[in-house]
C-alpha cells in the first residue's frame, strides 16, 4: 500500500467540481477515505447553484456525513430554518465526530468560508478544500505516494482535429 493510483479521463468532464467528485468517489470505494468537508462544501456550492435539496444528486453528496444529511433533513422540516443558518459549531460538531480544540477552530474557519463564500469563490475553494482532505487521508495511512494520472490524449485530439491540424 505504498502507492494509491487515482485516474481519471478528461472526456468525462472538465469542471474541477465534477472531476473532484469522481476521484473523490474512486478514493471513497477503493481506499475508505473520508471526505466530509470536500462534501459538505460540494452541496453549499450546488445549493448556492440553485439545485433542489432534495433531488436524489444533492441528496446523495451527504453519503459521506450521515449524521449531517439527518441533521439537514431535520431542519428543512421547520419553516425558515435551512442549514445555512446553523450555528458553525453545530455543522462543525456533525461533520466530525471527534476532533481536538485546534482541529476544530480550523474547521470552524473553513466552514464559515464555505457558508460565506459566493458560488463562484466557492467554486474556486473546493480544490483547496480536496487538497486538505486528500492530505489528511494519506497522513492517516503513513503517506503513501499519491499518483493521480489525468487522461488528455482524445480530448487533445478531438481538439486538434476540429482546427484541422495534423496529429501524429
Amino acid at each position: 500500500e505504498g502507492i494509491i493510483r487515482e485516474y481519471y479521463d478528461l472526456n468525462d468532464g472538465q469542471d474541477s467540481v465534477v472531476i473532484l467528485r469522481k476521484i473523490v468517489k474512486d478514493l471513497q470505494q477503493k481506499y475508505k477515505f473520508k471526505f466530509p468537508v470536500f462534501s459538505y462544501a460540494v452541496y453549499s456550492y450546488m445549493i448556492k447553484c440553485g439545485e433542489n435539496a432534495e433531488t436524489p444528486e444533492v441528496k446523495n453528496i451527504l453519503d459521506d456525513i450521515p449524521v449531517l444529511r439527518e441533521a439537514f433533513r431535520l431542519a428543512n422540516i421547520i419553516p425558515g430554518v435551512s442549514m445555512f443558518s446553523q450555528p458553525t459549531e453545530w455543522i462543525v460538531d456533525k461533520i466530525c465526530d471527534s476532533v481536538d480544540g485546534v482541529k476544530k477552530q480550523k474547521l470552524k474557519g473553513i466552514i464559515e468560508k464555505i457558508n460565506n463564500a459566493s458560488k463562484e469563490k466557492l467554486h474556486n475553494e473546493i480544490p483547496f478544500v480536496f487538497a486538505q482532505e486528500l492530505n489528511d487521508n494519506l497522513e492517516k495511512r503513513n503517506n503513501p505516494v499519491f499518483v493521480l494520472i489525468l487522461d488528455t490524449y482524445e480530448r487533445l485530439v478531438n481538439e486538434l482535429s476540429t482546427m484541422g491540424t495534423p496529429i501524429e
